[in-house]
């Protein structure tokens, strides 16, 4: 893949994963800090599209910034931290 290419897929699939990870935080659950993981959809999309390397980014950038345009930084990605690596060591073992 080109590198302009790998860019573009990052900053689309890493779009789609905050947008989902925002719209996710609106969704009222009974326990409060059970999340259904819509925002893994876009980490799922671009190991399909990129490979590992580049899904690792678009699950930063989503564990970073989602927590940060939400509000609670510290709470929110306290959680967000070992969930999504967690996450993400379990596609990448799907994957590979």
């Amino acid at each position: 893949m080109s590198q302009n290419r790998n860019i573009v897929m990052i900053g689309l699939f890493g779009a789609v994963s905050i947008v989902l990870g925002i719209f996710e935080t609106l969704i009222p659950l009974p326990v409060p800090v059970v999340r259904l993981g819509l925002a893994n959809l876009g980490v799922m999309m671009m190991f399909y599209a990129g490979g590992v390397a580049p899904a690792a980014s678009v699950m930063i950038l989503k564990m970073f910034l989602v927590p940060l345009l939400t509000g609670n930084i510290l709470f929110r990605f306290s959680l967000s931290l070992p969930s999504s690596t967690m996450a993400f060591i379990g596609m990448a073992l799907c994957f590979i």
